[in-house]
């Protein structure tokens, strides 16, 4: 199953990287960061792959959040903005079917970008949770790419052993895939620790679903300060979820591509670890 997203570059100051280890780590000659983030293109590749890299792992002290992308032909490359906003107290969020081909979404949810041509239907939400008072603005493709707090996501497939399908399709009992959950992150916290804490959460809450029912999900979440691993899988149930999240340590670089690379899980070190109970 394809990776959808395609990031857009800017502009960065070049730096090389200092020292490269664990987590999978495969060593490279330079990066290119942005002021806090380096948010990296590459199309045509052959695998998913998501970067990390600490502040001390780099030359000029930015964090690097960075994803490769090997979408099919038809994937919907588009990149929209989603502003900030406030909503009414008591106010329900819209939640969406994950749709890799062309037009992935219709309507004004996620920006401008995707209003509706002459002739094509509104893409129909699955279901509804409770909306939070006011939320950030932030840049999406398929995920989310980066909010106003420059908080950044990429992303990569992983196989996992639970099946879930989405509410809405037959025996449908999960209401959320990674798409939307990185899209909750990005609208509610700053943090790369609290997006992975809260992506987790909901995900027990509401049930998760992986592409074609039965993949698992990994996301690299960094901030100014920290970058995180997230990993996560359906449950037995097929309605809540299994999901781990590791700091990147300082002076390390960490690599994902379509596996998984949390190896050991210590939920009593909270600075380190994050998790759901089972």
């Amino acid at each position: 199953r394809p990776c959808r997203h395609q990031l857009v570059g800017t502009p960065c100051a070049r730096s090389a990287v200092r020292r490269q280890r664990s987590l999978d780590v495969q060593p490279s000659e330079n990066m290119t960061p942005r002021s806090l983030f380096a948010l990296l293109a590459l199309s045509s590749t052959d695998a998913c792959t998501m970067y990390g890299v600490s502040r001390t792992a780099s030359a000029d002290g930015s964090t690097m959040v960075s994803h490769s992308d090997d979408g099919a032909g038809d994937s919907d490359s588009r990149l929209s903005y989603v502003p900030p906003a406030r909503h009414k107290a008591g106010s329900m969020r819209d939640i969406y079917p994950t749709i890799d081909e062309y037009p992935k979404f219709i309507g004004d949810a996620f920006g401008k970008t995707f209003l509706p041509l002459p002739g094509q239907a509104l893409t129909k939400p699955i279901g509804q949770i409770p909306q939070v008072e006011a939320t950030h603005g932030y840049y999406l493709n398929g995920y989310a790419i980066q909010n106003d707090c420059e908080l950044s996501f990429g992303e990569s497939t992983a196989s996992a052993v639970f099946r879930a399908d989405a509410v809405g399709t037959p025996n449908g009992t999960a209401l959320l895939a990674i798409e939307e959950l990185s899209h909750l992150a990005a609208e509610r916290v700053c943090t790369a620790r609290e997006a992975v804490q809260l992506m987790g959460d909901l995900a027990v809450q509401y049930g998760f679903f992986g592409p074609d029912g039965g993949a698992g999900e990994m996301l690299v979440v960094g901030d100014p300060d920290e970058v995180f691993v997230f990993h996560i899988l359906s449950d037995p149930t097929a309605r809540s979820a299994i999901w781990a999240a590791q700091r990147v340590p300082e002076g390390e670089v960490m690599v994902a591509a379509n596996h998984f690379v949390i190896r050991e899980v210590d939920l009593d070190d909270a600075d380190r670890f994050l998790g759901s109970p089972h």
